[in-house]
């Protein structure tokens, strides 16, 4: 197989074994995810003739629909029998609106009758249009009388009757045109006729069928690593100091003004809350104790602009210049101690530079500072990097500074003290052993029985089979070997940071303040009592109106809102995207029909509301409810960079927005879950749609992502030897609406499940030891990890089979489904063989144009009742990715749908509030269940999935609980190991393709890969 081919097809091997890498199942070492403690086992239901870890509900489902309308699924091609011809609804069966979902059906099994030319099956849709037509009439019909039922009650306008006869005849229109076409074709004479009106009629279809497409990468890449040249730094007239220092005499101090009330003010940055006050209170409102509690307990991190606030960097005891001033400030601001903020142009040694970031090559250290965001100059002396210059900031407090530099307060004349608290170094420990040498990993061995067990073909460009059983007994015993190695050398004592190696903070501890700042000031630039907006990172969100046509989702030119706020203002709250009935008319007719997924859509409007912590921040105009809207995120950095994220949105569905900025704190999540626990105590289930119930629920899955992704990109980037630097980042939760359209007009909403959409995931990862592959590597691998958590992170808290691109290569490799990998070389010869639809091939070229690499299976995939593509596109260069799914996400998704949300919900509810082990609580629910306004086919569906919940309830009541608590440096002994033992084949397999199977000089590798 030649080089290219090779790279290709092993290219993909690597993302489908990283699967079960990154999330595996069933290694007999306790190998579960990080949060799922205590472990969620996976789920064994032995059903006769069905059994698997996870009830596959597809298959009741199709047997539910054959039993309930009395006959069996109609083979493809073949003319509608008379006996169904004639069939009406059976009396019992309550219209659910599944006319448009019908509508939608046929409509595609006619453009492939058209295709095929089969006019047989052309005849048979025509009549199944004609009884679906006859259908959607009379329920026209039932809206109105509802309607003028309404009007007469006084509870709703005329305007809603208007509405309805304009949907009604643009839908008659539309189906005469669709009608009309498809007996012209019927009155062919000829094949190349029947051809001609054919292709006539399938243009038309396209005409009035709305389709949902998929999204256009742009130039950058969801998760990607960010390298930014160093920004010029600025030198102007500098200020005089409120101080001035020497290393000699501090006692010449020169007062710039003295304190106001604004130097004990809280800001978005100072907040003082109860916690920051205990903890001042714990250090006796001590300032020498409260800058040393700060400076040698809290991580430096070399990114630029006020980001966290100091709650969130108290949690995450790790912050920039900015962030760890503003900490200190609040400590002191709540002792009654005035602070403020300098900012200047100092020079630091770049050793220093280097020992902050870990970084050996001096020029890359500074890199990692200029990538961060932060104007950096590197001074070269003598031929070689002697120290850095950066915009800095650092406090002034105004304090005693006599004889005792602090330590006593009221002793001696007050004056401003410049403090750092972020200017520390660091002791570095290496790891206790060398991990790959117990492992005893053979990855030419490993890769040599992969390939030869999978089916591969070398013209094609694709692989697919690959031996799933292999891997997962290959990583269990290779995990079980490496913990005999140890365990024999009594090595399994050694802690987390034992095994990796980590760093430590040189302490310092004087007693009293130190006598000057630990560098040169070059300039001062400014004092603050409080940040300009100008160095803040900000989030800019607008909400744009959308009009759908053949070109495609146009937005509206201004948005309906445009709201900006600070980072430090939304850093560690709720974000949220819902929608409220616009009048009171759309109050009345969802209350009327019991819930906006009964309602006729097109009748009813409602109004998009962003709310923080529940607070509504900005509300749009009325749209009606399943339409799409442009949901826009813009981050805008210090210093102008912006980075604008698109999100198409539906009209009645809930999002939640989840930051990462740095690293999410399990404190964060223990807060949240304790907040989502006393709502869930206090509302009853008509209050389950409530912001801080739903919103938190979704607000915290996010949370739990980015939680767990944050602890694997540590033990990786730890064990690949790279400097890691999260850049804000985030995630999107959505309990989702599926939308059915009577031609372009929406008709119903059901409820389509949890997905999660990271359209934003990025760092600055560089190599220690200047090796960029490094770095490549570790992208490429946290990509993987990102996916895989993408649906794992639903199976773990909420039990239910979930899909993510990963898991869709998974599957597919298991089905036998030919995956390719498509670049410019192959795009032309590959596109056609794809069986997906024009939007997804679109995607592609769009992403081969771009010199990027899509990684996709041959055709669409069903797995349980969730049908679509996943693929992943790749920049080569870097390592960059999108890992996509249908529908335009770059994310995961629920694979089961399920329609009885308000039961399911209050069951949920009930498990979190740990109410679920009563007799009482399953009778009451199994209750709701059965008066619920749904199918017969809907409520087994619910108790089902009450059956499956119940058998991990205990799991799922504590799963945002004891891994938070505990904490990383408490996990077990056997899960420390398995998630290092992952991180670390991974590592070594992506370090293997890149420098020995990509080198044509390495022909052994070159004869192993043709086999």
């Amino acid at each position: 197989m030649g080089s290219i081919r090779a790279t290709a097809v092993l290219m993909v091997i690597l993302f489908i074994t990283g699967v079960e890498i990154a999330y595996p199942y069933g290694v007999s070492r306790s190998i579960e995810p990080v949060m799922s403690a205590p472990a969620i086992e996976p789920l064994k239901l032995e059903i006769p003739g069905i059994s698997g870890e996870y009830f596959p509900l597809k298959k009741l489902f199709k047997k539910l629909r054959e039993f309930l309308s009395g006959r069996e699924s109609r083979g493809e091609g073949h003319a509608l029998p008379a006996e169904v011809v004639n069939t009406k609804p059976a009396p019992w069966e309550k219209h659910e609106a599944k006319e448009a979902e019908e509508l939608e059906s046929s409509i595609a099994e006619l453009e492939k009758a058209l295709e095929e030319l089969d006019i047989e099956m052309i005849k048979a849709e025509k009549v199944k249009l004609l009884l679906i037509d006859e259908r959607i009439r009379a329920e026209f019909n039932a809206t109105e009388a509802k309607l003028r039922r309404l009007a007469a009650e006084g509870r709703v306008s005329q305007e809603k009757l208007k509405r309805l006869e304009e949907v009604r005849q643009n839908y008659s229109a539309s189906m005469e045109e669709l009608l009309l076409e498809i007996e012209d074709v019927e009155k062919a004479g000829s094949r190349e006729e029947l051809k001609q009106r054919a292709a006539k009629a399938k243009r038309k279809l396209k005409e009035l069928r709305r389709e949902k497409k998929e999204r256009f990468l742009g130039t950058e890449l969801p998760h990607r690593s960010v390298y930014r040249e160093a920004r010029q730094l600025t030198l102007g007239e500098s200020l005089l100091p409120g101080y001035t220092y020497s290393l000699v005499n501090v006692s010449s101090a020169n007062l710039s003004s003295l304190p106001t009330p604004a130097d004990l003010n809280a800001t978005p940055e100072v907040i003082i809350t109860p916690e920051i006050e205990s903890l001042a209170e714990m250090l006796s409102h001590d300032p020498v104790a409260m800058y040393e509690y700060v400076r040698n307990r809290f991580d430096y991190q070399p990114y630029y602009g006020s980001l966290k606030g100091s709650q969130l960097t108290l949690w995450e005891k790790a912050g920039n210049d900015f962030d760890l001033a503003s900490l200190l400030i609040a400590l002191y601001r709540s002792a009654g101690i005035p602070a403020r903020y300098a900012y200047g142009t100092v020079e630091v040694p770049v050793e220093w530079a280097m020992n902050v970031t870990g970084i050996s090559d001096p020029v890359t250290a500074a890199n990692a500072f200029a990538s961060g965001g932060v104007p950096a100059t590197l001074l070269i002396s003598g031929g070689r990097p002697s120290s850095l210059l950066i915009e800095h900031v650092w406090v002034e407090a105004y304090l005693p500074y006599g004889s005792y530099r602090g330590k006593i307060k009221g002793e001696g004349g007050y004056q401003w003290v410049p403090l750092d608290p972020s200017f520390k170094w660091y002791r570095y420990h290496e790891p206790a052993i060398n991990l790959t040498k117990a492992m005893g990993f053979n990855a030419t061995e490993f890769i040599s029985i992969i390939m030869n067990q999978s089916t591969i073909n070398e013209s094609g460009y694709y692989i697919t089979s690959v031996n799933q059983s292999f891997i997962r007994e290959y990583m269990e015993n290779l995990t079980n070997s490496t913990y005999a190695y140890l365990a024999e050398r009594n090595l399994t004592s050694l802690t987390l940071n034992e095994l990796l190696g980590y760093r430590e903070i040189i302490p310092e501890r004087l007693g009293v303040l130190p006598n000057s700042l630990p560098y040169r000031v070059i300039e001062k630039k400014a004092e603050f009592s409080e940040l300009p907006d100008e160095l803040r990172h900000k989030i800019k969100f607008e909400v744009y109106q959308v009009s759908s046509s053949l070109l495609g989702s146009l937005p509206a030119s201004s948005p309906d809102f445009s709201v900006t706020l600070s980072m430090p203002e939304l850093a560690g709250k709720r974000i949220t995207l819902s929608y409220i009935p616009a009048t009171q008319d759309d109050a009345a007719i969802i209350e009327e029909y019991g819930g906006i997924t009964n309602v006729p859509a097109y009748l009813v409007e409602m109004t998009p509301v962003l709310r923080v912590e529940g607070e509504a921040v900005a509300i749009g105009n009325p749209v009606t409810i399943g339409e799409t809207q442009q949901f826009v995120m813009e981050f805008m950095a210090p210093g102008g960079e912006r980075d604008r994220v698109v999100n198409d949105v539906t009209v009645g569905a809930y999002y939640a927005v989840g930051l990462d900025l740095g690293n999410v704190p399990a404190r964060l999540i223990e807060n949240r879950h304790a907040e989502l626990k006393t709502w869930s105590n206090l509302l009853n289930v008509s209050g389950y749609t409530d912001d801080r119930v739903l919103g938190e629920m979704l607000y915290t899955t996010a949370l739990a992502y980015f939680f767990e992704l944050d602890v694997c990109n540590d033990i990786l980037s730890r064990t690949s030897g790279v400097f890691l630097l999260r850049q804000p980042s985030e995630a999107i939760v959505a309990l989702d609406m599926a939308v059915g359209y009577l031609f372009w007009s929406p008709y119903d909403l059901d409820i389509a499940g949890l997905n999660i959409d990271v359209d934003r995931n990025v760092y600055t990862a560089l190599s220690k030891s200047g090796n960029s592959e490094e770095a490549r590597s570790f992208i490429l691998t946290s990509g993987n990890l990102g996916s895989a958590l993408e649906h794992g992170i639903f199976e773990q808290l909420y039990s239910v089979p979930s899909v993510s691109a990963v898991k869709i290569l998974q599957v597919a490799s298991e089905q036998g489904v030919p995956i390719y990998s498509i670049n410019a070389s192959n795009v032309d010869a590959i596109l056609p063989r794809l069986q997906v639809s024009q939007e997804v091939r679109d995607a592609v070229r769009n992403a081969v144009v771009q010199g990027r690499e899509v990684i996709i299976p041959e055709r669409n995939i069903q797995y349980y009742n969730w049908t679509g593509i996943g693929y992943i596109v790749l920049d080569p260069e870097t390592g960059a990715g999108a890992y996509m799914i249908s529908g335009g996400l770059a994310g995961g998704s629920w694979a089961i749908i399920m329609k009885c949300f308000k039961e399911i919900y209050e069951f949920v509810a009930s498990v979190i509030r740990e109410e679920i082990y009563t007799l009482q609580s399953i009778v009451t629910y199994l209750i709701e269940i059965i008066k619920s306004k749904t199918s017969i086919l809907e409520k087994g569906a619910a108790g089902l999935l009450f059956i499956l919940i119940l058998r991990n309830a205990r799991a799922l009541a504590l799963v945002l609980k004891p891994a938070i608590e505990i904490g990383i440096a408490a996990l077990t002994w056997d899960l420390l190991l398995v998630l290092v033992l992952f991180m670390t084949i991974i590592t070594v397999l992506y370090i293997f393709y890149s420098l020995i199977i990509k080198k044509p000089a390495f022909t052994s590798c070159r004869a192993l890969s043709r086999q």
